[in-house]
């Protein structure tokens, strides 16, 4: 995979780059060792079936219309139970109605650790990698530089700390 064009939607800055990174490991290939192709998501697979790009990062339901056609292989993917990813709320929950906001992250959560309970964030061992690995892709895409901005800047943890009681 060293050197290939990768066609994905979300490119390196994000968390599937933890999957990513260990799906190429695999198969001769790491995050640096390749060149990304952004593409809109209508045009991933298009572009896979074409030759615009060697491989490609499908996402559900897309995957499916090549699985297990010849000329593709499946070289890995999200694992099971890992929850990457967020929610991301625009102004309608956040200001407009902010108690719709609360309820859908109450239930969101309430999913997360009834069917998605792990220990992985107190194993330090997959903390470092991941702390790394992400530091590694940012830099690639050449949006490490600067000083970084402070959580409350960029985060607003309104919604949870209300879903999760710890509002007054």
């Amino acid at each position: 995979m060293a050197g290939r064009r990768l066609g994905t939607m979300i490119g390196k800055g994000s968390v599937i780059a933890y999957p990513m990174a260990k799906a190429l490991e695999q198969h001769g290939g790491g995050l640096a060792e390749i060149q990304y192709q952004q593409l809109g998501s209508a045009d991933v697979l298009t572009a896979l079936q074409h030759g615009g790009v060697d491989s490609a990062w499908l996402l559900d339901p897309v995957w499916r219309k090549v699985a297990g056609k010849q000329g593709y292989a499946f070289l890995g993917g999200q694992p099971q139970g890992e929850p990457l990813g967020g929610m991301l709320y625009g102004r309608a929950l956040l200001q407009d109605d902010m108690d719709a906001g609360v309820a859908l992250l109450r239930a969101y959560i309430r999913t997360l650790n009834s069917y998605l309970a792990s220990d992985y964030k107190q194993d330090a061992s997959f903390v470092t990698y991941l702390a790394t690995l992400l530091k590694s892709a940012y830099e690639a895409q050449g949006v490490a530089e600067g000083s970084p901005l402070p959580e409350s800047r960029t985060v607003n943890r309104t919604l949870y700390e209300e879903a999760v009681g710890h509002m007054p």
